[in-house]
C-alpha cells in the first residue's frame, strides 16, 4: 500500500498522532507540578501524587512518537522520490527545532547569565546537556532528539542510496535489533552495579525507544497492507500486551530501582509501541468513534512542544511568585493553566510562522511531488 496523501496524513496526524503527543505532554506536565501539601482533598491528592510519580513516562512516549514520525517522513520521501536528501531533511527539522528552543535559551540568559555559569549555555547551545551539566533540567530529551535525528538521517540515506523500495532499507530490523540489546546492556552495566537515582539522561542509554518508533515506521510504510490487517486482527491482544509492558513503570518507583531503569525502559518503548500501532492502524481503518474521541486533546498535542519547552520555565515563575499563600489550588491552577498558554502564545508567535516561512523557502518532498 502506497503511503498516504498528503491530505490524508495531516488529517491522521492532527486527530491520531497529536492525541498521543497531548497525553504524552500532559503526563510531562504532571511529573513537574508544585508540591501539593497543604490538605487538598484526600482523592485529589492521591491523584496529583500519582501524576508526579509516573509523569515521567511522557517522554518515552514522545520518543516512541518522533522515531515514528521522523523515520516516516524519510521513508515516504524515499517512497515517492527514490531517494533521501538529508541536508534538506535536517534543515526542515531545523526550522521545527531550533527557533523555541533558541529563543527559550535567549531568553534564560538574559535573565539568569549572571548567575548561571557560561559553559551550561554552551552544553544547551550545542545539544549536549544530557551529557554535561545545563540550565533547564528538561531539555535532557530534546540532545536525545537530535542526536537521534542526525543519526538515522545519515543511516537511512547511506542505506537507501542506489537502492529502491523496501530493499532499500531490508538491514534496519536486524540492526534495530543488535542496537536494541546494545543498550539494555549498557543500562544493565550502569545501573547493575550502583542502583541510585536514574538513567534518563544519555543519549546511549535512551535512543532504543526512538529507534522502535523508527522500526513501526518502517513497518507502517512499506508493509502497511499486511501490517494492518495483524493489528487489527491481533489488536485486543496488542492492547491488552501494551498496558501489562507499561505496568512495571506505572507501579514501581522510578530512582533507585533496578527493574525500571534496565527492562522497564525497554517495556515503555514496547507499550507505547504497541498503543501507536492501534491508533494509526484504527485510524487507517476509518474508525469514526476513535477520532471523535481522540479530536478534544489533538489542538493540545499540536503545540506540545512549545508547550514541553515552557512548562519548566512557568514552574520556576510560580515557584519564585510564591502563591502558596493563596492556597494549594493557587500553585497547581497557574502552573497548568501558564503552561498550556504560554506554550500555544510561543507555538502561535514563533513556531508556526517560521514552520510557514519554511514551507515557502524549502517545501516538503510531498508538496513538491504533486
Amino acid at each position: 500500500m502506497p503511503p498516504p496523501t498528503l491530505a490524508e496524513a495531516k488529517t491522521r496526524r492532527l486527530v491520531a498522532l497529536d492525541a498521543l503527543r497531548a497525553v504524552a505532554v500532559l503526563l510531562v506536565l504532571g511529573r513537574h507540578l508544585p508540591p501539593v501539601d497543604r490538605d487538598p482533598p484526600p482523592a485529589l491528592a492521591a491523584l496529583f501524587r500519582h501524576w508526579q510519580r509516573l509523569g515521567w513516562i511522557g517522554v518515552d512516549l514522545f520518543f516512541v512518537l518522533s522515531g515514528f514520525l521522523v523515520a516516516g517522513l524519510l521513508f515516504a520521501e524515499h517512497a515517492r522520490h527514490g531517494r533521501i536528501r538529508p541536508l534538506r531533511f535536517l534543515a526542515r527539522r531545523g526550522f521545527k527545532i531550533y527557533p523555541g528552543f533558541y529563543f527559550l535559551l535567549g531568553v534564560t540568559w538574559l535573565w539568569a547569565h549572571r548567575r548561571v555559569a557560561g559553559g551550561r549555555f554552551l552544553a544547551e547551545a550545542f545539544f549536549v546537556q544530557n551529557y554535561v551539566p545545563g540550565v533547564w533540567n528538561h531539555t535532557w530529551s530534546l540532545a536525545i532528539e537530535e542526536h537521534f535525528y542526525l543519526a538515522l538521517t545519515l543511516l537511512l540515506w547511506s542505506s537507501a542510496r542506489g537502492r529502491d523500495g523496501p530493499q532499500a532499507f531490508r538491514r534496519l530490523p536486524g540492526l534495530c535489533a543488535i542496537l536494541f540489546a546494545l543498550v539494555l546492556a549498557l543500562r544493565v552495566r550502569a545501573f547493575a552495579p550502583f542502583p541510585r537515582g536514574y538513567l534518563l539522561l544519555p543519549t546511549h542509554f535512551r535512543v532504543d525507544a526512538l529507534l522502535f518508533g523508527a522500526l513501526l515506521s518502517y513497518g507502517w510504510t512499506f508493509h502497511r497492507g499486511r501490517l494492518a490487517a495483524l493489528v487489527y486482527r491481533f489488536r485486543w491482544a496488542i492492547g491488552g500486551a501494551s498496558v501489562l509492558l507499561l505496568l512495571p513503570c506505572l507501579l514501581l518507583p522510578l530512582e533507585d530501582n533496578l527493574t525500571v531503569n534496565t527492562i522497564g525502559l525497554t517495556a515503555n518503548y514496547l507499550g507505547f509501541g504497541g498503543l501507536v500501532m492501534l491508533t494509526v492502524a484504527a485510524t487507517a481503518r476509518g474508525a469514526a468513534r476513535l477520532e471523535r474521541a481522540l479530536r478534544p486533546l489533538a489542538p493540545i498535542g499540536l503545540f506540545s512542544y512549545s508547550i514541553y519547552l515552557w512548562h519548566m520555565p512557568v514552574a520556576l515563575a510560580v515557584h519564585l511568585l510564591d502563591l502558596r499563600r493563596f492556597g494549594w489550588p493557587a500553585e497547581v491552577v497557574v502552573y497548568l493553566a501558564g503552561s498550556l498558554v504560554v506554550g500555544i502564545g510561543a507555538a502561535l508567535a514563533i513556531e508556526m510562522p517560521l514552520l510557514r516561512f519554511r514551507d515557502r523557502i524549502i517545501p516538503s518532498p510531498a508538496v513538491s511531488s504533486r
